[in-house]
Formats: structure tokens, sequence, C-alpha cells
């Protein structure tokens, strides 16, 4: 299944440089190498009009826009990009509510390895079955 990962194209949104070099560190583990992260939801909105992604992970908390904002204005105009959120809150209304707003899956940070695995191979099956 990891060789399924190598040609994702991954976009990572976290005002956080250490989580997203977490992110980072823990896809390139699973062999992708086609990845993108910005700190500011803004510009992952324009690089996702610009660009082709496969994932999106997405933090929740963060300034300007918070994570749940960027989920809906993404779905406005993609709704077919596979969503992940994530957040150091332990709290599960904020789980729910992405969830709702388009996120298809949410991971509590710092992301667990085989996690994060699952939530992929999840998005494999969904592309296989389209």
């Amino acid at each position: 299944m990891e060789d399924a990962f190598k040609n994702l194209k991954v976009l990572v949104v976290d005002d956080s440089e250490f989580f997203r070099n977490q992110s980072r560190g823990l896809l390139d583990t699973l062999g992708i190498t086609e990845l993108q992260d910005c700190e500011d939801p803004k510009d992952a909105l324009k690089l996702i009009n610009r660009n082709t992604f496969d994932l999106a992970l997405i933090d929740l908390v963060m300034p300007k826009m918070n994570g749940i904002e960027l989920v809906k204005e993404i779905r406005r105009i993609n709704s077919s990009l596979y969503i992940v959120t994530m957040s150091t809150l332990e709290i599960e209304k904020i789980e729910v509510d992405s969830i709702d707003a388009g996120a298809n899956d949410f991971l509590r940070k710092p992301i667990n390895p085989e996690e994060l695995k699952s939530s992929l191979e999840e998005m494999i099956k969904g592309m296989k079955n389209e």
C-alpha cells in the first residue's frame, strides 16, 4: 500500500513550524515527496486554486482563519480533495465540527504515524472506488 502513497500530492497547512516539520517528516517516511506547506490559510487557498493536491493536512487552530473556516472555503472550490484536520486540543466538539464542515478525517497532534497511515489507506481506497 505504501507504494500508492509515493505519487500523492500533499499540502500541509499549520501556523506552527514545528508541526509542519513533523508532518513533513511523517509523510516522508511514508514515501510522499510531493509536498508543499504553508502557515497561512489564505496562502493555502491560493495554492489549492493553482495546484492539484490529493490530500490536505490542516491545523484547526490558526490565526487569521481557523481550520474549520478553511475546510468550508476549500469545499466551496474543491469537493474531492481529501482533508484531514489536526489539533492538539482534546475537545470532541472540534473534531465533530471539522467533519461537519467537510473534512474526511481528524487526527490528534502530535500525529501518531500509524493513524496517519490508516487515514491515507482509507483515502487510497476511496480513490480506487471512484
